[in-house]
């Protein structure tokens, strides 16, 4: 072979191997993972025992969606995974549907929640979420459950506030 030729070989797999190298430095983004604690304040709607506990909520940041995981101990034996995308949520691989929103106003601060449904066969839940698409309540229709959560962003009395509005707490479906 001509010294030209080897040089030209040499020079094209030394480009080869740059390239491969740095074509996917930039588009892969590991997700983003954390977790913390949480209170949850559990009950039949119009009885006077209530059930508290400290879940789990794991927050996943992947390429197309933020995931939220409960782990529970004691309300019930499986996880609730909460899935946000860009044009839709999904629970425990079930789409929710958007039924309202409402503005709160507790003293000079304003909070916003969305009130969504999710029907199964038994079942079905409204769930209220906060501005941060933080769950801050769920109702079970059927079982006519309630389930606070104490998220530390959330004004302390929200729950009182949305139990005392019969519209916005009204079921729906």
């Amino acid at each position: 072979m001509k010294p030209v030729t080897k040089i030209t070989i040499l020079l094209f797999f030394i480009l080869i191997i740059i390239g491969c190298n740095n074509t996917n430095k930039g588009s892969y983004k590991p997700p983003f993972y954390e977790s913390d604690s949480l209170r949850i304040v559990y009950y039949k709607l119009n009885s006077s025992e209530r059930y508290s506990e400290t879940i789990m909520l794991s927050k996943e940041e992947l390429k197309n969606c933020i995931n939220y995981t409960y782990s529970y101990k004691n309300l019930q034996e499986s996880n609730d995974s909460i899935s946000f995308y860009k044009d839709s949520i999904v629970l425990n691989n079930r789409k929710i549907n958007f039924l309202q929103d409402k503005t709160y106003l507790n003293g000079t601060r304003e909070t916003l929640l969305r009130k969504y449904e999710v029907d199964y066969i038994y079942n079905s839940l409204n769930l209220f979420f906060n501005e941060k698409n933080k769950l801050v309540m769920s109702r079970s229709i059927s079982a006519n459950i309630v389930v606070e959560y104490y998220n530390k962003s959330d004004p302390s009395n929200i729950h009182s506030l949305i139990l005392k509005d019969s519209t916005f707490f009204e079921p729906e479906w």
